[in-house]
């Protein structure tokens, strides 16, 4: 967590937005107003505060591991809920989400395995699971893997995914 919080300080003091605003209109072609969301990796919020401008009704939680981060986002935007604990905890319940967002986050984990299985539980029996992931990046000092399109293929198998295209999957979690 250290880490990240120098480099969303960093972000934030020279007033860096990470919002890619083409990801995130091709991500809001999978949410609905009042449908209930989950950033993960949130960062410094510019999904969740895009995504709370064009879902006003919709319950969007954003989780970071960096502190820094969330205090950054809950003081931009307080409806949006920020909890700076990983999801890997038990704090949300089962089956509560319509939407779970992962955005340039799997690339850094030793086992993501341990998220999608976590994400499968939180995820309402119809919800759906968007994940955004460099594919046949530069090898970079943070990412644990250079993932490759056969990567993601092998990788969902297990979770029985229906895909919906090749840049957009949905978990079942039935």
């Amino acid at each position: 967590p250290e880490y990240w919080n120098a480099v969303y300080q960093k972000e934030i003091d020279a007033g860096y937005d990470r919002e890619r605003k083409e990801t995130s209109n091709e991500i809001f072609k999978y949410i609905k107003d009042g449908d209930t969301i989950l950033d993960i990796g949130c960062g410094t919020g510019a999904f969740t505060r895009a995504a709370r401008k064009k879902f006003p009704s919709s319950e969007i939680w954003g989780s970071d591991f960096s502190l820094t981060a969330i205090d950054y986002c809950r003081q931009k935007d307080r409806t949006i809920y920020y909890t700076n604990h990983p999801v890997m905890n038990e704090d949300f319940e089962k089956n509560y989400f319509d939407v779970i967002t992962i955005q340039h986050v799997l690339e850094h984990l030793d086992n993501p395995e341990e998220m999608l299985d976590r994400v499968k539980e939180l995820l309402k029996p119809d919800g759906r699971l968007v994940i955004v992931i460099p594919i046949n990046d530069d090898d970079w000092h943070e990412h644990q893997k250079v993932w490759h399109l056969s990567d993601i293929e092998e990788f969902l198998r297990p979770y029985q995914c229906d895909y919906t295209d090749r840049k957009s999957t949905r978990l079942n979690s039935s």
